[in-house]
């Protein structure tokens, strides 16, 4: 499993892979046959719409499909965060917008004034998603790097 995330991630993200693999763990605690509650499938919790988009594969299920579509869509996301800004909120902001969408996000950054700050964009989320969905994306966040720090020490962690 971790070869085909790494494969996917470094094909797409111009970021350490890892921190993909902590987004799949978060995702589907690498179970690939994964659905969620919204309809989102496979490792990297992809809605169908946006496979059919994003793959040619008709398979949403096949890991290497659905990794593949999950790493370029976040490597995207990754690119529409362009201002000047630390990397760690680029990268906070591209998995924030995996979370909550990125037109939420670009809503609170309006919100926030323009600022290209991940703690401005973050702090005005609730009047755009309500108290509830604002607080998991940001908890989305933290967990995910939570997880990319478990990866780093522990490297054969599965």
């Amino acid at each position: 499993m971790n070869q085909l995330i790494q494969q996917a991630a470094t094909k797409y993200l111009p970021f350490d892979w890892r921190i993909f693999q902590a987004l799949v763990f978060q995702e589907s605690r690498f179970d690939p046959l994964a659905v969620s509650y919204a309809g989102a499938k496979g490792l990297a919790q992809i809605m169908p719409d946006t496979f059919a988009q994003w793959s040619n594969s008709k398979d949403i299920f096949d890991p290497e499909a659905n990794l593949a579509v999950g790493a370029k869509y976040l490597g995207w996301l990754y690119g529409q965060w362009t201002a000047d800004r630390p990397e760690a909120d680029r990268i906070a902001l591209a998995l924030a917008s995996y979370n909550a969408g990125l037109g939420h996000l670009l809503s609170s950054q309006r919100l926030a004034g323009g600022s290209p700050a991940y703690s401005d964009i973050i702090a005005r989320l609730p009047e755009v998603t309500g108290h509830a969905n604002a607080e998991q994306t940001a908890n989305y966040h933290k967990h995910i790097m939570g997880h990319y720090a478990e990866f780093i020490a522990n490297p054969d962690h599965k």
